[in-house]
């Protein structure tokens, strides 16, 4: 079968790297894996002879056929078909993938807003925009939702550039395999007010921030009641500001969530800059 460019399908050729990119995930029998777009089955062979288990979800009927004749035989390989931003994910603890680029914000969105994001490592071939976007820090005029959501969520190291010819067909960018994990400590309040804020995907941004301040902070140094936290926000906002407070944290624009960021920095400075 023949990668479709269109679909966003470019296979990797070289086993050498295929190899390389199971390693980085330090595959063990104890771990379940979840692959995005088997295609041809080439990395996903390789993942199974370390892993437990492996998941793989592949959306092309051509692909997914290929993949029943080839692992029909395999006892820890389980071929899901479907949309990987829309079927049923199973329970996996790590990734290993060379998924279509097109789909990853709005993946990694899903894992937030499913709180699956505490998967212990994803190893993952991504192209060089998204490597820079999930790398840009808030003060970066190129920050935006992804961005934040990294900042605040994921460490991430760069392994090696992964060149065009590597892939059949060749994309039109460099490529990387990137090393993704958790992170287990937040650097300051501000980012805890964020991750508070992606936390619940689902809920305005304003009453995010308020349950934020009245759940307590050890940087706070004490906890504020409903009505104080509701008056300190409405003290402090702008008509601008309210409108990014009453959506959804996820409706917010690139623009709003570094005005929302410029926002959260100068609430906090109120309390005489400490946690900052």
């Amino acid at each position: 079968m023949i990668p479709d460019k269109k679909k966003d399908q470019h296979i990797i050729i070289n086993p050498k790297i295929n190899m390389i990119v199971a390693n980085t995930a330090s595959l063990t029998s104890r771990d379940n894996v979840l692959e995005i777009g088997g295609g041809p089955g080439t990395l996903t062979s390789i993942i199974a002879r370390s892993a437990g288990r492996v998941y793989s979800i592949e959306k092309d009927k051509g692909y997914f056929d290929i993949l029943e004749k080839n692992f029909v035989d395999s006892k820890n390989i389980e071929l899901i078909f479907g949309d990987i931003l829309t079927v049923k994910l199973p329970l996996f603890n790590k990734i290993v993938s060379n998924p279509p680029y097109q789909i990853l914000q709005q993946f990694f969105i899903r894992l937030i807003k499913e709180k699956r994001h505490n998967f212990e490592c994803c190893a993952m071939i991504i192209p060089h925009k998204f490597t820079k976007l999930i790398s840009t820090k808030p003060e970066n005029k190129n920050f935006g939702v992804i961005s934040a959501i990294f900042n605040c969520f994921y460490k991430v190291e760069i392994i090696m550039d992964v060149p065009k010819e590597a892939f059949e067909p060749m994309p039109r960018v460099l490529s990387h395999l990137v090393k993704i994990t958790p992170k287990n400590v937040d650097n300051s309040i501000r980012d805890k007010v964020i991750k508070n804020i992606f936390l619940h995907l689902d809920k305005k941004v304003g009453k995010s921030i308020m349950e934020f301040f009245w759940n307590g902070d050890e940087g706070f140094g004490r906890r504020f009641t409903k009505k104080e936290s509701k008056s300190f926000l409405q003290k402090n906002e702008t008509p601008k500001i309210k409108k990014i407070l009453d959506k959804r944290a996820s409706e917010l624009s690139d623009d709003e969530i570094k005005e929302l960021y410029k926002f959260i920095s100068q609430l906090l400075a109120t309390f005489g800059g400490g946690g900052i």
